[in-house]
């Protein structure tokens, strides 16, 4: 009987398939080569953060950051440029961390790493549309 190990971000989770790596200082190797992927690029708009799992290997949590609405639509355009940098991110993740895309649950599911990129890209362009739906403040206050 399995439990679950990894938790779930808000657009995609990324994570260490275990069943391919055994090794705990191998696991731990990747994990820290994800920090040092992820603390590189300085995200403000997206919190995306490596955590280790219950029982054993990492996932990439993404959570949205975005306000409730941008101060000026300025804001906007730089959360869209840190959307770039978090595909970059992602991508690097996967090819160098060897993370994949991660279904968490009591039998956890992997994706391999071509469906994972693609997965990248549906994330990535949910990420987008958010920023879209997101008004500023001028917008906000016209209702």
């Amino acid at each position: 009987m399995g439990a679950v190990n990894y938790g779930t971000g808000d657009y995609i989770t990324l994570g260490l398939n275990v069943n391919q790596v055994y090794n705990e200082l191998e696991q731990n190797y990747r994990h820290d080569r994800a920090d040092a992927i992820i603390d590189k690029y300085g995200f403000v708009y997206l919190h995306v953060v490596a955590k280790p799992g219950y029982y054993d290997g990492f996932y990439i949590e993404i959570e949205n950051n975005f306000p409730v609405a941008f101060d000026w639509y300025q804001e906007k355009q730089d959360a869209q440029k840190e959307i770039t940098q978090v595909k970059k991110c992602l991508l690097e993740l996967c090819r160098d961390a060897k993370a994949v895309e991660v279904f968490p649950g009591w039998c956890t599911g992997y994706s391999t790493e071509a469906e994972t990129r693609d997965a990248i890209k549906k994330a990535v362009q949910e990420m987008r549309d958010d920023v879209r739906r997101t008004p500023t403040w001028a917008q906000y206050n016209r209702g």
